[in-house]
């Protein structure tokens, strides 16, 4: 599962794929963020949680599609 979950994060636009690698990988705080990437903090927030919300439609998408009933 963490090797798809780095899959979708790949596939996310730069900033939010910068953002979410530096605050759930890297482990930097919202302001160290802002800092490293010259965004508003406001701006981090948003991106972040854009970027979780794409992940989490991409894992949800995954688990209904390997529940699915197999018809045969």
């Amino acid at each position: 599962m963490k090797e798809q979950i780095m899959g979708f994060i790949s596939l996310l636009p730069e900033k939010q794929k910068a953002v979410i690698h530096l605050k759930d990988v890297e482990e930097y705080e919202i302001a160290e963020i802002s800092e490293i990437m010259e965004m508003e903090e406001n701006a981090v927030r948003v991106n972040l949680m854009r970027a979780r919300q794409k992940v989490k439609e991409q894992i949800t998408n995954l688990m209904n599609y390997e529940q699915r009933p197999i018809s045969g």
